[in-house]
Parts: structure tokens; C-alpha cells; sequence
């Protein structure tokens, strides 16, 4: 019996021995843990920093092309309001244009009907100056009584 008991304390020191290198590779365990959640919260704060300083570049950019869309839309309704001004008064140079060109068609038309009339005026100025001439260079008696009448009144003149 003595050599169970005897078994029995060095099996106790043993698991003594056991049980206190597993308290030790439990506190080693503990204090890796511990270091392993220290370096995953360390990497978590810098992942929020860098998720952060991402979330502002990117809201500078998204500011930045917010300006760049409001700064376009000023000057596109600038320009459509310069272009409408444009088409106005276009439109209304373009009526006034027709409106003249109209007029100048209408005195051309005039004119040209006055220059037909002088034309036929001289045509006939120059017939009746050469009939004169004819009438004229006739004797008294050969001429009708309205060729007479007419060469008398002619140079009654």
C-alpha cells in the first residue's frame, strides 16, 4: 500500500506539476489574447481612420463636382437666357428685313413700271418728232386737216 500512496504523491506531484504549466501556458494564452486583441483593436481604429479620411476625400470630391454642376447650370441658363435675347431680337431684325425687303420689291416694281412708261414716252416723243419732221417738210395742201392742225399747233408754240 505504501507504494499506491507513494504513486498516488508523485502522481499528485505530477498533476501538481501539471496543473501549474497549465496555469502558466493559460496565462500565456491569456496575454497573447490580450496582445492579439490589442493589435486587432489597433487595426480596427486605423481601418475607421482610414475608412474615415476615404469618407472625407470622398465628400470633398462629391462637394467639389456639386459646386462644378451648379456652377455649369449658372452658366448654361445664362446662356440660354443670352441665346433667347438673341433669338429675339434676331427675329425681330429678320421681320424688319422682310418688311424692307417687301417695300424695296414694291418701289422696284414701281420703278420699274415708271421706266417702261418713260421709255414708251420717248419712243413715242421720238415718232411724233420725226412725223413732225415729215409733216413739216410737206406741203400746206398735202397735209389732212389733223396733220395741219397738229403741225400748226406746234409751231404756234
Amino acid at each position: 500500500m505504501n507504494n499506491v500512496l507513494k504513486a498516488c504523491g508523485v502522481c499528485r506531484a505530477g498533476a501538481v506539476a501539471d496543473r501549474a504549466e497549465l496555469l502558466r501556458n493559460i496565462e500565456i494564452l491569456k496575454l497573447q489574447v490580450s496582445a492579439r486583441n490589442e493589435q486587432l483593436g489597433r487595426a480596427g481604429a486605423q481601418q475607421q481612420a482610414a475608412v474615415a479620411r476615404v469618407c472625407e476625400q470622398k465628400d470633398a470630391v462629391i462637394a467639389s463636382a456639386l459646386a462644378d454642376v451648379r456652377r455649369l447650370q449658372d452658366e448654361l441658363t445664362a446662356m440660354e437666357r443670352d441665346t433667347s435675347e438673341v433669338r429675339e431680337r434676331a427675329a425681330r431684325e429678320l421681320a424688319s428685313l422682310t418688311s424692307r425687303c417687301a417695300l424695296l420689291q414694291a418701289n422696284m416694281n414701281r420703278l420699274g413700271a415708271l421706266e417702261r412708261e418713260a421709255r414708251a414716252s420717248l419712243l413715242q416723243l421720238h415718232l411724233q418728232q420725226n412725223e413732225y419732221e415729215e409733216l413739216v417738210s410737206l406741203p400746206e395742201h398735202q397735209l389732212t386737216l389733223a396733220q395741219y392742225a397738229s403741225v400748226s399747233t406746234c409751231v404756234g408754240d
